[in-house]
């Protein structure tokens, strides 16, 4: 179908998306699974209005799935594996929607991540990716912002590896951009 098909049939998705949670009945995800994969299949399209759809679509079904996310096993590790793709060939634009969204997978269920080995070799990436992304990032560029918000989202452990409370590690995203203003 033509690019603009595609994105609205996205953008349906994603303004469904509260409706279909609600008819997700106890241990059937089915609808909601094939909807995750469908987005993030659409991540990777070649299509930038796609991908814009696509990351604000994943985004919007996290919101509204909160702690209730049904994205487990092999549909995490696709998800988080789209992201890593999509940074190497996201433009700008389309960058600070993906950045929010590694920000969302992370708070919905962040310490599972990091038991997943094979997740976790991808979130690594994705952290020394944003890390590469900081030094050729302008500091007076505006997206250095939610750059430096997605990396610590990524970052939530404590120098004895425990994992860090929200206020915690709000307060280490608070100085990280106080260092990124000056």
């Amino acid at each position: 179908p033509h690019p603009l098909v595609r994105s609205m049939s996205i953008w349906t998705l994603s303004r469904v998306s509260a409706w279909l949670q609600d008819q997700q009945q106890d241990g059937e995800v089915t609808l909601n699974i094939e909807c995750w994969r469908i987005l993030i299949e659409a991540l990777g399209d070649a299509n930038k209005r796609v991908q814009l759809s696509a990351a604000t679509a994943l985004c919007k079904f996290i919101e509204v799935s909160g702690r209730n996310c049904s994205l487990q096993g092999d549909e995490l590790k696709a998800l988080v594996s789209a992201i890593f793709l999509a940074l190497k060939c996201y433009q700008k634009r389309n960058m600070l929607i993906l950045y929010d969204l590694i920000g969302a997978v992370v708070s919905v269920d962040g310490a599972s991540l990091y038991f997943d080995s094979e997740a976790f070799q991808y979130w690594r990436s994705i952290a020394v990716s944003l890390v590469d992304r900081i030094n050729a990032e302008s500091i007076g560029d505006s997206s250095i912002f939610s750059l430096i918000e997605a990396l610590m989202a990524l970052l939530p452990l404590d120098s004895e590896g425990t994992l860090l409370d929200a206020g915690k590690r709000q307060e280490m995203n608070f100085k990280a951009l106080n260092l990124a203003a000056q």
